[in-house]
């Protein structure tokens, strides 16, 4: 084969440097799960939020109580509980976010 043109494998890129819109992360994010999706991540966010409010205040509440209050089997198990939904929450919430970005990617 005589080919007097070189070929060229490697195909050059135009890259569009600037900054990152709105209207792009909104096309990124509408690849993936879509609005509910999104309203889903948010959702589970603010549960996140509330349970770790909720692992101080049951600390916070624990601690103020009378000593003989305090040694009630009931606070540490709450607490226990509290601090499990927390970790489970918080691991959903990974989870939905990564399968989000790796989808819209």
């Amino acid at each position: 084969m005589n080919s007097t043109k070189s070929m060229n494998l490697v195909e050059e890129k135009e890259i569009d440097y600037g900054p990152v819109k709105w209207s792009d992360v909104r096309d990124f994010l509408s690849f993936s799960a879509g609005t509910s999706g999104f309203i889903l991540y948010l959702l589970i966010s603010v549960i996140v939020s509330l349970l770790q409010l909720g692992c101080s205040y049951v600390l916070a509440y624990w601690a103020k109580l009378p000593f003989e209050e305090q040694q009630k089997g009931k606070y540490p198990w709450f607490l226990f509980g509290v601090t499990v939904a927390f970790f489970v929450f918080s691991i959903l919430r990974a989870l939905i976010g990564v399968c989000i970005i790796n989808k819209s990617a």
